[in-house]
């Protein structure tokens, strides 16, 4: 999360609380204000008081174009970025992963990289969304034997975002 929004949000809290009752309707409108108020550092004043200061417009970032590894849990990427999953696999335990993917979510390649004799070895799915929106992904790790049994889940919520005009 933002740190300027948490120390906004934060300070917009200290400055609703105070001893005297104030009004629910007060205390929304404050806190709104502080919202959208720009945040400063308290011991530098902004940067219209410097006299000789020219403020340059900060560069726009563009999405990297590399390779993402998704974690389990919220992700936030660019569509057209190769995205990747990668997770232990032993398929001496009996055992594998199963993937569930939304339709729009293309997957380019699935590989097994066996490390050495009955050890674990490392399962990737390389991934692309071309689609703006959001996706969730699963990946159950199942017996083989009883592939309704799920040893374990692993979830991963993709927010795919366009890429921005200035970056085409």
């Amino acid at each position: 999360m933002d740190k300027d929004l948490i120390l906004t949000a934060t300070l917009a809290l200290l400055m609703t609380q105070t001893n005297y009752p104030v009004s629910n309707q007060k205390k929304e409108v404050n806190l709104e204000e502080a919202m959208r108020s720009p945040v400063h550092h308290p011991m530098f004043p902004p940067p219209h008081h410097y006299p000789h200061h020219n403020h340059q417009p900060q560069q726009k970032d563009c999405p990297n174009k590399n390779t993402v590894f998704l974690q389990e849990g919220f992700n936030e990427v660019y569509s057209h970025q190769v995205l990747k999953i990668a997770l232990p696999d032993n398929p001496y335990s009996g055992n594998t992963w199963e993937s569930y993917f939304p339709p729009g979510v293309d997957v380019v390649k699935e590989t097994f990289k066996p490390a050495k004799k009955n050890q674990e070895g490392t399962r990737k799915w390389t991934l692309s969304i071309d689609k703006p929106g959001r996706y969730t992904l699963v990946v159950d790790y199942v017996k083989k034997s009883r592939p309704n049994e799920v040893l374990r889940r692993r979830r991963y919520i993709i927010d795919v975002l366009p890429v921005p005009p200035y970056c085409k």
